[in-house]
């Protein structure tokens, strides 16, 4: 059996800017980074996709250098606070 985790992490926060970058318990790549960490170390997780319109989050990813994480490039249109988890979910479906 194949287990894929999907991280959905858009640019942007209306109430929190950089919600997903800002330093927080002692790691400068915050939440994201927190994240990736317990998945990366979570060896059952075959496949961790991250979607994302954020260069700088593509760019924290990239290095960390796991075969098990795919960089998906989301398209802005699915990147608004008015977009559903499952149209985006729908949509990297097919990665």
């Amino acid at each position: 059996m194949s287990i894929t985790c999907f991280l959905p992490c858009r640019k942007g926060s209306q109430r929190v800017p950089r919600k997903n970058l800002r330093p927080l318990g002692g790691k400068p790549y915050g939440l994201l980074q927190i994240k990736l960490d317990q998945l990366l170390a979570t060896r059952q997780i075959d496949r961790i996709v991250l979607s994302t319109n954020d260069d700088e989050i593509i760019q924290f990813a990239q290095g960390l250098a796991d075969e098990r994480l795919q960089i998906h490039h989301r398209d802005d249109r699915l990147a608004s606070s008015d977009t559903s988890t499952d149209d985006l979910v729908g949509h990297a479906a097919g990665l």
